[in-house]
C-alpha cells in the first residue's frame, strides 16, 4: 500500500515537473505585452522600463518554479534583503 501511494505521489511530482517544464518553455513564444501583465500580477508593479526581455521571462520563471518547488529559505531571504539596502 505504502509503494502504490508512494509511486502515484512520485507520477504527480514528475507531470508537475513536466507542466511547469512546458509553462516555461512557452514563455519565449508569449508577447512582450503578455509578460509584462504576467510581471505584474506576481510584483504588482510594471516592470522596469528598459529593461530586456530575457529577465522578464528569467524572473517570470523563477517565480513559477518556486511556487512548485519553494522559493528561498528565510536566512537566503535576509542575506538578499540586506544586500539590496547596500
Amino acid at each position: 500500500m505504502v509503494r502504490k501511494a508512494s509511486a502515484k505521489r512520485s507520477a504527480r511530482s514528475g507531470d508537475r515537473a513536466d507542466d511547469l517544464e512546458r509553462q516555461i518553455a512557452a514563455l519565449s513564444s508569449r508577447p512582450r505585452p503578455e509578460l509584462v501583465e504576467e510581471w505584474v500580477r506576481i510584483y504588482g508593479q510594471p516592470p522596469p522600463k528598459y529593461i530586456k526581455r530575457g529577465l522578464i521571462e528569467r524572473a517570470i520563471s523563477w517565480h513559477m518554479q518556486a511556487k512548485v518547488y519553494g522559493g528561498l529559505k528565510p536566512p537566503d531571504q535576509e542575506v538578499s534583503d540586506e544586500s539590496r539596502r547596500s
